[in-house]
């Protein structure tokens, strides 16, 4: 049975658990780890385990009592949309996961062979997206249920250093238990320039075993800890708390256009406030206001 796992991925994986070089086995289904042995057999669904065999130390750095860096214009507002997008996002679908705005400034790739790591990629679902943008594609996910193409933990990557020139993250910081972690190895094996583009929770209510739904500082404090350079760091005005609490955790199981309708009053009623309030407000509490009631924010950052 023909691997899930690209060929020409085969030149990037490493072994998560020591970072040597592995050798494909068996029709590229299997690896061997040159340096420390390590075997990581083919999943049920002709994809590739890369999840750590035993539990590794990692060591992290911390420097305290240094006020937190704000670049000039990071003004944690709700983005515009892009005045220069790609005509590849131009009268194509909104993905899912993506608002419109932060959807205009996804990046084609610049150069030939250009590679992206989808982290959590869940079931595939933007594989397409990026491979339409014109990059080879690597998929990889901690979920055995969602059968992705490789299954690995974003808290070792089972990659080389500088493997990727982009890295999409979707709704995937909540969900990881060490997210400073993560974001060192997003940060590693991303290619000096490349770009992370993603979104994280914030008002969501617990879902999936989320471990840590952040405000725009947590999120900052993160990719600054990592070492990237935040661009855009935004919150999300049409996903409030209201339709994440009304989608994921009082009516989960309706569908989301009746959910929406059954939950439609108190959301008029939430819209009918604000435009009271803003009437009165200036430009910055109406911002402020989109800040404190937002389910998620979307970032873009460079290593």
């Amino acid at each position: 049975m023909k691997s899930l796992v690209a060929s020409d991925a085969w030149a990037i994986l490493r072994c998560p658990q020591c970072s040597g070089s592995l050798k494909s086995q068996e029709n590229d289904t299997s690896a061997l780890c040159q340096k420390c042995g390590a075997q990581y057999p083919a999943t049920a669904w002709r994809g590739l385990d890369l999840m750590l065999r035993k539990p590794k130390d990692v060591s992290l750095r911390f420097v305290v009592g240094e006020p937190l860096a704000i670049a000039e214009g990071l003004g944690f507002n709700p983005l515009t949309r892009n005045q220069a997008p790609d005509p590849m996002t131009l009268g194509v679908p909104t993905p899912h996961h993506f608002s419109s705005e932060l959807f205009s400034y996804f990046p084609r790739a610049t150069t030939s062979g250009a590679r992206a790591l989808d982290l959590g990629c869940g079931d595939g679902l933007h594989k397409s997206l990026c491979e339409q943008a014109g990059y080879q594609t690597v998929c990889l996910d901690a979920d055995p249920g969602q059968s992705p193409p490789i299954l690995g933990d974003a808290h070792a990557l089972p990659f080389a250093d500088a493997s990727f020139d982009f890295v999409l993250s979707m709704a995937v910081l909540e969900h990881i238990r060490y997210p400073h972690i993560a974001l060192g190895e997003v940060h590693r094996v991303l290619k000096p320039g490349g770009l992370l583009m993603g979104t994280v929770a914030f008002l969501e209510p617990f879902h999936g075993d989320s471990y840590y739904h952040c405000t725009h500082f947590g999120t900052l404090s993160l990719l600054q800890h990592s070492g990237f350079r935040v661009s855009h760091l935004a919150p999300e005005p049409n996903w409030t708390a209201l339709s994440a609490l009304a989608n994921m955790a009082l009516l989960p199981r309706v569908p989301a256009v009746i959910a929406k309708l059954l939950f439609l009053p108190v959301i008029a009623a939430q819209k009918l406030v604000w435009w009271v309030r803003n009437l009165v407000k200036s430009e910055t509490d109406k911002n402020q206001l989109v800040r404190r009631t937002t389910g998620s924010f979307a970032f873009i950052a460079t290593r």
